[in-house]
């Protein structure tokens, strides 16, 4: 892997605690929303 080369993709793992299944799934969702948004350029 060269230095100062942004990939094409990443894997996000990200890590979360709840304790109602509801607030879950609606972090996950979110986090899914955010994620699959299209790519934007300045």
């Amino acid at each position: 892997m060269k230095e100062n080369i942004i990939p094409d993709d990443a894997t996000l793992k990200p890590n979360m605690h709840t304790y109602d299944e509801d607030v879950r799934e609606y972090m996950l969702d979110a986090i899914r929303r955010i994620g699959c948004q299209p790519e934007t350029t300045p």
